[in-house]
């Protein structure tokens, strides 16, 4: 997932240091100036020397004893934020693409970091970026999990035979009507394509689910629903996009069967005691 926020770099020609205690300027870009926010860094020995890469991105902090402490900006801001209980919307990413990766016979190793290299669409991404603007990558693994509905006034042959085969693979741990981890990835950036439509995006953004796509596994098992969930609680940022207001949680809800109406598997009007 490719992903934007304003640009946060160190202010370099204005800090000073107290002992175990870096205190300076971080700049947030905002529209064509920058705001500042006062951060301090301690550390456990003394300092005794700062510098700076990449601009003012980063940070490089030696002490006598310790190692070198090198951090981007932005993670600084991150933390601190959070350890003042600040306001951490400067941190909120822009969904701008969203790809995938994975392994074939050609390239069984083939992950993310491989998928970037001379990826096209990234590069555009940076080519069109503006000054105040920072492109950040994030790689997501997602877990399939099953849910299975039942009918219990469903006495026929099927249902029984179902249930049969579901306890048996519990039991000897094989999978059962789950779809491949291949499908599972093709499912998920789908959906969360046509649920953020990210700008550089063209393909799922206006036809998911659709039978003809490469998830047509999902068709094949008789999969009611899916839901792809992606939360960044713990992560310090929330994602937003054009279409999709900004949130720590996104929960994305499809059905694959129309004939399904697909609330009331989850919202229902409980019997009055």
């Amino acid at each position: 997932m490719v992903g934007r926020r304003p640009l946060i770099i160190f202010d370099t020609s204005s800090y000073d240091i107290t002992e175990g205690v870096f205190k300076g300027n971080i700049r947030i870009a905002y529209n064509d100036s920058f705001k500042n926010v006062r951060i301090q860094i301690p550390m456990e020995d003394k300092i005794f020397k700062v510098s700076f890469e990449m601009g003012g991105q980063y940070i490089i902090i030696e002490t006598p004893n310790g190692p070198v402490y090198k951090a981007h900006a932005a993670l600084v801001l991150q933390k601190f934020l959070a350890q003042s209980n600040l306001d951490l919307s400067v941190m909120d990413l822009e969904v701008l693409y969203i790809g995938r990766a994975f392994g074939n016979k050609e390239t069984p190793t083939r992950n993310v970091f491989d998928r970037l290299k001379h990826h096209e669409t990234v590069q555009k991404i940076y080519s069109e970026e503006s000054w105040n603007s920072d492109i950040w990558l994030t790689a997501w693994r997602f877990t399939p999990n099953s849910i299975a509905f039942f009918d219990p006034n469903d006495n026929t042959d099927d249902l029984s035979s179902y249930i049969e085969d579901l306890v048996e693979s519990k039991k000897n741990n094989t999978r059962f009507l789950q779809i491949s981890d291949k499908q599972n990835i093709a499912v998920a950036e789908a959906a969360l394509i046509n649920y953020f439509k990210p700008p550089y995006n063209d393909k799922f953004k206006n036809n998911f689910p659709l039978q003809t796509h490469e998830y047509k596994e999902c068709y094949e098992l008789n999969l009611d629903y899916i839901i792809v969930e992606l939360d960044t609680t713990g992560l310090g940022f929330r994602l937003w996009s054009q279409t999709v207001e900004v949130n720590k949680e996104h929960i994305i809800k499809y059905t694959f069967d129309s004939k399904q109406d697909f609330k009331k598997l989850f919202y229902f009007n409980m019997p009055t005691l």
